[in-house]
């Protein structure tokens, strides 16, 4: 057993990490105060902890970044995709915008890997969408019609994966993930309903109880006349077309994605509700718990037998 690493602060902060390095990515010592999974007096105690890990070669340092490999490379990476996350943004805000323009989009959210601020040249512009309560399958119709008809279905940087109703926020996964996601989401417009979200979903404590929420203002982003006007035409039938698409998407998933996982898995991966859409084809969120928790299992069943 290893003496220098008896402490729930130095559990903690190796959590962190070991979350982090699913995604090749370092922390810096803020980042890691606000992902611990217990409470910590302030970020100094975090330095101090880190020194101790550090010295002990359980924590790498590479100038401001944290990791748990002694590889600069991962460093080096990071800096570079903060950088080109910094360049996209102002386009990332763009088609926030466009896509607020849409009847029944009330807010717009940037998540994925573009939310941490990192990004690579493979990446995708990620979107976490609210909309008017039974409106949901409606929207993801409208925003994938304009996506293939305009964008000749490219995702690069119009990537729509989750879509859920004001009314119905709370999230029905609770766990590593989800947390993570809520915690980085980047409100870009309809910002009141990124306080509701939050709101709606305190169970985030439980897994990040540093996590404080933040008010934001507003960007002056607006409901348009020809918004007010396509919603008013469409009402009448909203409901009848909801249903329509929510139907017609949801077996076309389960005819090309049905048959390559179990039906939980399936449930989860493509959660169909009429208050939420998500659409995941990889089952992204299984295979990153499922990593996460071997990645616990193994690394503190090596250092500190329990």
């Amino acid at each position: 057993m290893r003496e220098d690493f008896h402490s729930d602060l130095s559990q903690a902060i190796i959590k962190a990490l070991l979350y982090s390095d699913i995604f090749h990515y370092p922390l810096t010592a803020e980042e890691i105060f606000t992902r611990l999974d217990i409470p910590c007096s302030n970020v100094s105690a975090v330095f101090l902890e880190l020194q101790q890990l550090t010295s002990a070669h359980l924590v790498y340092r590479f100038e401001e970044f944290y990791s748990l490999h002694n590889d600069a490379a991962l460093a080096v990476r990071r800096s570079a995709g903060n950088k080109m996350a910094k360049e996209i943004m102002p386009r990332a805000l763009r088609r926030s915008r466009l896509i607020f323009m849409f009847p029944f989009v009330r807010a717009v959210m940037i998540s994925g890997s573009l939310s941490k601020d990192f990004i690579d040249k493979d990446g995708d512009i990620d979107f976490f969408i609210v909309t008017a309560p039974g409106k949901v399958w409606l929207t993801r119709g409208l925003l994938a019609l304009f996506q293939r008809l305009v964008l000749f279905n490219s995702h690069k940087y119009f990537c729509v994966n989750y879509y859920i109703s004001h009314d119905r926020l709370e999230l029905d996964e609770k766990n590593i993930f989800t947390a993570t996601e809520l915690i980085t989401l980047k409100p870009m417009c309809g910002h009141e309903y990124y306080q509701k979200l939050l709101e709606s979903n305190t169970w985030v404590s439980d897994y990040y109880p540093q996590f404080k929420k933040v008010v934001v203002a507003s960007n002056g982003a607006r409901s348009w006349w020809p918004k007010r006007l396509f919603e008013g035409i469409l009402e009448p039938l909203a409901h009848r077309l909801d249903a329509f698409v929510m139907r017609k998407l949801t077996l076309r998933a389960r005819r090309l994605y049905g048959h390559l996982m179990e039906q939980p898995d399936f449930e989860v991966a493509f959660k169909a509700a009429p208050h939420v859409s998500k659409n995941h084809f990889s089952n992204y969120q299984r295979t990153i718990t499922d990593k996460f928790n071997q990645r616990i299992r193994s690394f503190f069943e090596e250092m500190v037998p329990l």
